[in-house]
């Protein structure tokens, strides 16, 4: 019984054959069993056309024959692995089912069984395959790690080398592959094959090294002494620079990028950077002292705790930074942009602002008496009004030069102005109780 002859249609035709007498069956009546035969070998040699199919495909029934009672066995037998086809049975019962499943179609169940001893006979071909390829990828796997092993250890010992250019190459080997962090993540070993290495120059010294284009993305620098080095053109982004020491380094016109580098609790002090790129870092408690930081951008920057002061960032953007208790004391902002800035407790005591741009920035309890335009001119106010951009900041506690006023104002700024505003109580600098905030 198959698709092309439904139990049905089979158990109707030999109930018909069977009621007129020239077939047997088992057990006569509604339920008919497996079992049917002639009635009679006359029968075979009064149907000629029967005869006919019977010398034609004599040898093909018998083997159809056998396929379906290997399959009943496994059925009987639980369908064990054991009793499906194997070998050259196999092979026969694909060609058979293939060449002539038209005119001899097999049961539903043979389909069944077939099909599930391909699939054993697969599982079985992998599960030996595997005891031949289990050992020889470990073979290989051993001896690319050697060779992976013996790179890292060159490219390390040339880390020290008094060659510049080499020294450059072994360092873009070892943090290579860092750029791809994500895929390494989960499978670093097999990673590395793809993407390159992605090892950790932590405490490793690079003083006065040629870096200059280097891709250290990503790259673990923590500790690393980077004092005297050439960054023209590194792209640091994303990179691990807590700790490290950047101090004296430098760079051409094409300033290094830093951008969501970690430079946590990092000496940059004495730096020469020109266009350096510190957007979205974060620089707590670094310390970037008497450096040259020209027309950077620190553009949504963390520079909370960090210490800044006596450096020149003339044109640099600090926008949307958040500079709480930084120190800028000293400092050539001239040009500078703090718009929408975070500067809660900053100092900026001595710096020169000219021409800077506060406008939305929140100055909330920082420091700006003593500055440049207000120290050293104090009366020259409408120097004061010309230059600077206060328009729409946030004045809080703020510490002012006496006399200071807006741009196309003769009144005195009011350094407590908006504390209302942020709900802070100008005597003590504290937040308003909600009992008191009505009156």
């Amino acid at each position: 019984m198959s698709s092309q002859h439904p139990k049905n249609r089979v158990i109707e035709v030999i109930k018909q054959l069977a009621d007129a007498n020239l077939l047997v069956t088992d057990e006569q009546g509604e339920k008919l069993t497996a079992t049917v035969d002639v009635a009679h070998e006359a029968l075979i040699r009064s149907w000629p056309k029967l005869r006919e199919w019977l010398d034609e495909n004599r040898d093909l029934l018998r083997q159809q024959r056998k396929i379906e009672l290997a399959s009943e066995e496994w059925n009987i037998e639980g369908r064990k692995p054991g009793y499906l086809l194997q070998g050259l049975p196999l092979i026969e019962a694909r060609q058979f089912r293939t060449r002539h499943s038209i005119k001899l179609p097999l049961s539903d169940l043979t389909n069944t069984f077939i099909q599930i001893s391909i699939r054993q006979q697969l599982f079985n071909r992998l599960k030996t395959a595997s005891w031949l390829i289990i050992p020889t990828v470990l073979t290989i796997g051993l001896v690319e790690y050697s060779i992976r092993d013996n790179r890292v250890r060159e490219n390390i010992a040339n880390l020290s080398s008094d060659n510049k250019d080499q020294q450059k190459q072994a360092v873009q080997n070892l943090v290579a592959g860092c750029q791809a962090k994500e895929e390494l993540f989960w499978f670093p070993y097999i990673g590395e094959i793809f993407y390159g290495l992605c090892r950790s120059l932590r405490y490793r010294s690079l003083i006065s090294a040629d870096l200059r284009g280097v891709d250290l993305r990503n790259a673990d620098l923590r500790n690393t002494d980077l004092r005297d080095t050439d960054l023209s053109g590194a792209n640091l982004s994303g990179a691990d620079l807590r700790d490290a020491d950047l101090a004296s380094s430098t760079s051409s016109d094409n300033g290094p990028n830093f951008s969501y580098a970690n430079l946590s609790n990092a000496q940059v002090g004495g730096t020469y950077f020109i266009g350096a790129d510190f957007s979205n870092a974060i620089l707590r408690n670094t310390l970037i002292r008497g450096s040259t930081l020209r027309f950077s951008s620190f553009r949504s920057a963390n520079l909370e705790d960090a210490s800044l002061s006596g450096s020149d960032f003339v044109g640099s953007d600090f926008s949307y930074a958040s500079l709480r208790n930084t120190s800028f004391n000293e400092s050539l902002l001239i040009e500078g942009n703090f718009s929408n800035t975070e500067l809660q407790g900053t100092d900026l005591r001595g710096a020169d602002l000219y021409r800077t741009n506060f406008n939305k920035a929140r100055l909330k309890g920082t420091k700006l008496l003593g500055g440049t335009e207000f120290g050293v001119h104090p009366a020259d106010f409408a120097v004061y009004r010309d230059v600077s951009r206060f328009s729409g900041a946030i004045f809080c506690n703020t510490i002012l030069p006496d006399e200071a006023s807006l741009p196309g104002s003769v009144r005195p700024l009011d350094s407590d102005r908006d504390c209302k505003e942020l709900g802070i109580d100008p005597e003590t600098g504290e937040p308003i109780a909600p009992e008191n905030a009505a009156d």
